[in-house]
């Protein structure tokens, strides 16, 4: 008589509700300005709260909005991350409604006369992904987009657009989500736009991962 075997349960891989989790990924930071319940919500790194939280530019912090931080041009406003740059592998983003204001406008960043890591658009069609001493140009024209460097990888949309080549980071401490902060200091070359959610992790992602996170962040 043969022993009737039970049939093999497969284990249970339970997919986590935060959008910012990658599996062996570690986000140091996530903000997710849509849906916030208040200003103060907003600012909060939701992956590791009372670390990173978000601060305000030279001028004040982005209004918030259904939508999420809405960056106007009078007086321009940024939401500062203190985080060495050193420790970023992948920063990702979330925005929207990106307004040319004067042909140089800085999503996000922080740069000093040499190297420069920041996500520039020209105003009309071209996105420049930076991260050291050369830019990697992209055509592409703004709308809800989520942008992605994962080391010195360049994503739009969970897309590869390339190598961003010369890698070296500014040696500072802290980004500007709306402009790019100058040696350490203020945020400079401030745009129009809308940030809806924004994470950072201390590794690169692979391409598989930004396009999980990319998917993510559009659902938000």
């Amino acid at each position: 008589m043969y022993k009737r075997l039970n049939p093999i349960t497969p284990l249970s891989t339970k997919i986590s509700d935060n959008w910012w989790e990658i599996a062996e990924k570690t986000c140091l930071v996530a903000y997710q300005p849509k849906g916030a319940a208040s200003l103060l919500l907003s600012k909060e790194n939701v992956a590791n709260p009372g670390t990173y939280d978000a601060v305000a530019g030279d001028n004040s912090f982005p209004q918030l909005t259904s939508a999420g931080w809405e960056c106007i041009s009078s007086p321009p406003a940024s939401a500062i991350c203190q985080i060495p740059i050193s420790s970023i592998g992948t920063v990702a983003i979330r925005a929207s409604d990106w307004i040319n204001v004067a042909s140089q406008e800085i999503l996000f960043g922080a740069y000093e006369p040499t190297n420069r890591f920041y996500i520039f658009w020209d105003g009309v069609n071209t996105i420049r992904f930076r991260r050291g001493s050369t830019a990697l140009s992209v055509s592409f024209s703004p709308s809800d987009d989520v942008y992605v460097i994962a080391g010195q990888e360049a994503y739009l949309n969970g897309t590869s657009y390339g190598t961003i080549p010369n890698a070296g980071d500014p040696a500072q401490t802290g980004i500007s989500f709306n402009g790019a902060k100058y040696n350490g200091g203020a945020p400079t070359n401030e745009t129009i736009v809308t940030f809806k959610a924004i994470s950072i992790y201390s590794e690169y992602l692979s391409p598989p991962e930004v396009v999980e996170l990319t998917t993510r962040m559009a659902a938000i």
